[in-house]
């Protein structure tokens, strides 16, 4: 053999892998370790070659439509490719809805936050449907991880727990760094909000909110275990005034990466959370709890603010409504008690409460009007700017879009005009059914 030959040939010993081949695959260790010719001299060795080639040829090649390999392909061709050089996420398991990234319409910002990201209204091109479409910042693969796990668990206790906001669809190819989460939208916003525009919030109001979420906490902490992020703001609303838990993705997500710094959050802390909720709205805010909180020789957070005459409404509490909350917020958690023991607590199956006397409904309607979040642009304006997006998005289709009428009837009190109005706008467009 020539001195060139040599330099180029495969060292004596080493496995061989064929260039024409996928990298997942090398071949088999019975392959004989010896030179392959140019003229292939070693026939056997060209045969155990041709051998190898022959088994992997059926990936080359089109298969059978109930073959495993392609119906594996099949199913990945729907969930996000998560890999990274040493690991990979597996989202098979994620519920994915007919929502898709490239048919929402963006008609305002909700929230924005460079810690929490942002959160905005979208409108769903092929059926008139409003979302929530959250961006979540994902930095490291943990956080990824973690939030994966999330929305797994919480998807799979959506369907049979009504008070639970509804995560529809996620997108986790982001190339901002960002995982799209497409979630049901909360028309009344968050117990926060109608807190900052009505301030205290009566007992009665109250009363009714916390039922809901106990009931969706006791199912939480039974099939997920505890959630984490409870928090004025993790109470959603829908326009009728139903109180839903949120995700609650900032605190938890957060807490996962924070872990040296914050002890680990437990069923327990659930409770407490929620209990310093309940008390904040009742008091219009909560920023004087951290001013009072665990104050030396008390027993709860109630009993902390009880000594500091200067915050008001304190002594307009039902007795039963003081006992919830003592129960709720006891700084030695033996004593705290279990949501399903809350559950039965006789403050919620009294219908007696003090204060006014009005219903969520009344005080989502004087909070904030239908357009208020989106008082920069006037509703014909934003209608014109949607009824372009809509033409961009079915650029090239003539045929009119069949609209839900639930769809078209949230639209308008939305934007607080007339389904004419909406109707008018969109003529060319929809059609409703």
């Amino acid at each position: 053999m020539k001195e060139e030959d040599t330099k180029t040939a495969a060292p004596m010993g080493k496995i061989m892998i064929s260039s024409r081949l996928p990298k997942a695959f090398s071949q088999p260790k019975a392959f004989p370790n010896k030179k392959l010719h140019e003229h292939h001299q070693e026939l056997s060795a060209a045969n155990e070659f041709k051998n190898v080639k022959k088994l992997l040829s059926p990936l080359k090649q089109p298969s059978s439509k109930n073959s495993a390999f392609n119906k594996a392909i099949n199913k990945l061709a729907f969930f996000p490719k998560l890999l990274t050089p040493h690991t990979s996420i597996q989202v098979d398991m994620l519920m994915q809805s007919i929502v898709h990234l490239d048919e929402m319409i963006t008609v305002s910002i909700l929230k924005s936050s460079y810690r929490s990201g942002i959160v905005k209204k979208s409108l769903h091109a092929p059926t008139l449907r409003l979302y929530a479409s959250k961006e979540v910042p994902v930095s490291t693969f943990v956080i990824r991880q973690k939030l994966l796990e999330i929305i797994k668990s919480w998807q799979s206790m959506q369907k049979s727990n009504r008070h639970l906001v509804e995560v529809n669809s996620s997108f986790w190819n982001s190339p901002e760094g960002c995982v799209t989460i497409v979630m049901e939208y909360m028309a009344g916003d968050s117990l926060a909000r109608l807190c900052e525009s009505i301030g205290a919030i009566p007992e009665k109001v109250l009363r009714g909110i916390c039922r809901k979420i106990l009931i969706a906490l006791d199912k939480h902490h039974k099939k997920t275990g505890p959630h984490g992020g409870i928090d004025l703001k993790q109470i959603m609303l829908t326009r009728e005034g139903k109180a839903k838990l949120g995700l609650g993705l900032t605190s938890r997500l957060n807490l996962k990466e924070e872990i040296s710094n914050k002890k680990l959050f437990s069923s327990s802390e659930d409770v407490f959370d929620l209990g310093a909720a309940m008390l904040a709205a009742s008091l219009g805010g909560s920023e004087w709890s951290n001013e009072y909180l665990n104050l030396e020789g008390e027993c709860c957070l109630l009993h902390s603010a009880m000594i500091c005459t200067e915050i008001p409404y304190l002594s307009r509490f039902s007795r039963s409504y003081c006992e919830f909350l003592c129960a709720t917020t006891q700084y030695n958690i033996e004593k705290r008690l279990a949501v399903y023991d809350l559950i039965e607590h006789p403050w919620l199956k009294s219908d007696e409460s003090i204060g006014a006397d009005v219903d969520i409904k009344e005080l989502l309607s004087m909070s904030v009007s239908p357009n208020g979040r989106d008082n920069n642009l006037n509703a014909e304006r934003q209608l014109d700017m949607i009824n372009e997006s809509l033409q961009v998005v079915f650029a090239g289709n003539t045929d009119q879009k069949q609209i839900s009428a639930d769809n078209f009837k949230e639209l308008a009190i939305e934007f607080g005009v007339s389904q004419e109005v909406i109707h008018e706008k969109f003529k060319n467009i929809v059609k409703v059914i």
